[in-house]
């Protein structure tokens, strides 16, 4: 970890600087949006490298978008991953433009992760589950105290914006990680609160319900079929959505789908079980409908 830090740290005085979204050595520009690298890539690119400022910027970003076109960095040993993950462009260009608060970056990630297990054991600290609430909200929480509330947007958000990442994933860790930030920043003198304490305070969080999580293969009823004499058969389907942290209620479904097999079309009493408010609801059918 000591020496990604001083690779870090020494790439403030490299000859780059943003423009337009571009990184620049010399003349060349670079696009950093095309690129996918992780911080084993910033290690073999300064090996290759060494002293020559130029080739390593070049050596970088043709790594970066080799792994861009292949769709995977460098998976070697010693790659360093934030939830799982290998770090995005925006991330590694936050860090070059940013490397008095790669310590404190590379420190709160680390902590998030070994803190949640010992809250949320087991299943509960997977991608996706309530435990994985905690941890973005926590973590956050920790880059609030550390690096301020604008720096901890930008890397959070940043860290989001990797190829293929599943749209419920990605809007569930953008919400906890703004709660955990909204949370921290209402927090009077967060800096003389212990790590420990801003995790038993992030707790409350998912104990009050305010952060989301995923519920995998949720059983619920997708549509109601009606036959003749009074029969209304429900049909169940699984799916994944997102719900509040407690309880195991989807935060939304799909509508109610409305099957009508009878002989004769009219009015239809919906079950009592979908309704909203404890009241029978009617709704018009004028043709019978068929799957």
């Amino acid at each position: 970890m000591k020496k990604l830090l001083v690779i870090l740290i020494s790439l403030f005085g490299i000859t780059i600087f943003s423009s337009m979204g571009t990184v620049s050595a010399s003349t060349t520009s670079y696009d950093p949006s095309m690129m996918l690298l992780s911080i084993t890539d910033v290690q073999i690119a300064n090996d290759i490298a060494g002293s020559d400022e130029e080739l390593f910027v070049e050596t970088l970003a043709q790594i970066g978008y080799d792994n861009y076109i292949s769709g995977s960095s460098s998976a070697v040993e010693g790659m360093y991953e934030i939830f799982g993950y290998s770090l995005t462009s925006d991330e590694v260009a936050l860090l070059l433009f940013n490397p008095g608060a790669a310590p404190f970056w590379l420190y709160t990630a680390q902590t998030a992760l070994s803190t949640t297990p010992t809250f949320y054991p087991g299943d509960d600290s997977k991608d996706g589950h309530i435990g994985n609430s905690f941890q973005h909200a926590y973590w956050n929480v920790l880059m609030v105290k550390y690096i301020g509330i604008n720096l901890a947007e930008a890397f959070a958000t940043a860290h989001e914006e990797r190829p293929n990442n599943p749209w419920i994933h990605k809007s569930m860790d953008l919400y906890n990680n703004e709660k955990g930030r909204d949370f921290a920043d209402n927090i009077s003198w967060i800096i003389f609160k212990s790590d420990a304490t801003l995790a038993t305070m992030t707790q409350d969080l998912v104990d009050n319900g305010e952060l989301k999580y995923i519920l995998f293969d949720y059983e619920y009823i997708s549509a109601y079929i009606y036959y003749d004499g009074g029969i209304i058969e429900p049909v169940y389907d699984t799916g994944n959505f997102h719900a509040y942290s407690d309880g195991t209620i989807p935060i939304y479904l799909p509508e109610i789908e409305i099957i009508d097999r009878r002989t004769k079309p009219g009015s239809i009493i919906m079950p009592l079980s979908i309704l909203p408010i404890e009241e029978e609801g009617i709704l018009d059918v004028e043709e019978g409908t068929t799957e």
